[in-house]
């Protein structure tokens, strides 16, 4: 029912600050990747002006569609527009851990952490990476 109602909302005031941003987030979480994806870029057109604030989840939905080039450019988007939006930063470490970019991804979470100490994703997700770092200088490739 959320759904309908937010659609609803859309087409009631196609300028709705949270009506978009609440959707894809209800998308999101039930994986509907593409359909996050259709209603962020329905949320920037009709939105020029970027007060949609969908970004993070349209960063989401493409880093779990693989796109992470796409998704890079949307998480940079959600950083500008929020940059004290501690979740923004947890989606970069997220994307930059999945491609390798551990150095980077730490910084993300670490940010996360500085805005808010009490996140448990980029607390978990630190753990995760120096994990994944002292392996990585276990293994000899020679």
């Amino acid at each position: 029912m959320a759904v309908e109602h937010l659609k609803i909302c859309t087409q009631i005031d196609s300028k709705h600050p949270f009506a978009y941003n609440n959707l894809a987030y209800i998308y999101n979480m039930h994986q509907y990747y593409p359909e996050t994806i259709n209603v962020c870029n329905k949320a920037k057109m009709d939105n020029p002006d970027e007060t949609h604030n969908c970004y993070r989840h349209w960063a989401f939905a493409l880093f779990k569609k693989g796109e992470m080039a796409k998704a890079i450019k949307q998480i940079m988007k959600a950083i500008k527009t929020s940059p004290e939006d501690s979740d923004n930063w947890v989606v970069w470490g997220l994307i930059l851990r999945t491609v390798g970019n551990y150095k980077s991804a730490e910084h993300k979470f670490e940010q996360c952490l500085r805005i808010d100490p009490q996140n448990e994703t980029a607390k978990f997700e630190l753990e995760v990476l120096k994990r994944i770092m002292n392996l990585d200088d276990e293994i000899n490739i020679d």
